[in-house]
């Protein structure tokens, strides 16, 4: 047997943005006149899983790829040794994970004055990092900040008596 199998990718498709800290399964059409007997991928050049039973679904496992473009291709093998690849794709690994948030000052049920300028403080956290706080009162924002670490100025000007609800 001198004939190579073919193979192509059919998930992720090219240009798609796939999670980043995740599995992703990428899965392929292949064939062979003997047979398909494993499938690998390569994610930048290097090998990152493989599969030997059909339908070949490769595990992908993007704990820590780097945010952004990465070239993929499955390498496939017959049963006499021959390989061929798939064209290459580029994908965008994107973060998809969302930023925790709490307020950490003013205290829950804390009584504040009327008419003053009352410091907020945050405890935002990302795995890739936060960039901007809001914070909502009665579900209107009324500060935001760009600046580590995230105290915001409240004023609680025109403020009715009485308790409020503070979303950050």
């Amino acid at each position: 047997d001198a004939t190579p199998p073919t193979i192509s990718i059919t998930n992720p498709t090219n240009n798609s943005n796939v999670p980043r800290d995740s599995n992703v399964n990428v899965t392929s059409t292949s064939s062979d006149n003997v047979g398909v007997t494993k499938v690998e991928l390569y994610v930048d050049g290097n090998l990152k899983s493989s599969s030997q039973a059909a339908p070949f679904t490769v595990v992908w496992d993007t704990t820590g790829l780097a945010l952004g473009p990465h070239d993929l291709y499955l390498k496939a093998y017959d049963a006499a040794g021959n390989t061929s690849n798939s064209a290459n794709i580029s994908v965008n690994a994107v973060d998809v994970t969302a930023p925790t948030v709490a307020i950490t000052s003013p205290a829950n049920n804390a009584a504040i004055s009327q008419g003053s300028a009352v410091s907020v403080t945050l405890n935002a956290k990302d795995n890739v990092g936060v960039v901007k706080s809001e914070l909502y009162v009665d579900g209107n924002v009324r500060s935001n900040s760009t600046v580590v670490p995230f105290t915001l100025l409240w004023d609680t000007s025109g403020l009715t008596l009485g308790g409020h609800n503070l979303v950050a």
